[in-house]
């Protein structure tokens, strides 16, 4: 189970080091919150949709870039921003410094499950998960967001195909060791 404190990180987005803040279990499922500490340069996420979740970035210290609903935008410390629930978005840090950022999704749903799976998942292999196990562990949190490409229906049939050939082989959506 993921407590407040623990500190992962994802060398494949560029997360240096997240620290979680506050989970599911300690506020009733109403937020998921963790600090982000994004080195320069990092190339970020892909652009994803929450489906059931608001997500807010407030900037501690240095920038990040976001691209919100077709619309690029550079945070700087002391700006925060929200995006609504099943708004396209993604991430990444274009400057030459560290990105701090306060991150928070509400509700919190389980995302503090995918976070701490895959981070650990990335942090152990330097590298995506193969995708066998990425189809285990998305098909198993669309509550908490999804790529926006290829289209949802594709992704739900190839997911949908391939998660049951991935547990079958061993893969798992929920490690304990992470």
């Amino acid at each position: 189970m993921v407590r407040p404190g623990l500190v992962m990180g994802n060398p494949v987005s560029g997360e240096d080091r997240i620290v979680f803040r506050k989970t599911s279990q300690q506020t009733g499922g109403e937020v998921f919150e963790l600090e982000v500490f994004i080195r320069p340069g990092a190339p970020g996420t892909p652009e994803m949709v929450h489906p059931l979740q608001d997500e807010s970035f407030e900037i501690l210290s240095g920038s990040l870039d976001l691209l919100v609903g077709g619309q690029k935008r550079r945070l700087t410390a002391g700006e925060s921003l929200l995006v609504p629930k099943g708004t396209p978005h993604r991430w990444w840090n274009d400057s030459h410094e560290e990105a701090h950022v306060l991150v928070e999704l509400r509700p919190a749903l389980r995302s503090e499950e995918i976070f701490a799976n895959l981070y650990g998942l990335c942090s152990e292999k330097g590298a995506l998960p193969n995708l066998l196990q990425m189809a285990v562990l998305v098909n198993e949190h669309w509550d908490e967001g999804h790529l926006t490409k290829p289209p949802l229906l594709v992704q739900k049939v190839m997911f949908g195909v391939l998660a049951p050939v991935g547990r079958l082989l061993g893969y798992k959506a929920h490690y304990p060791k992470y």
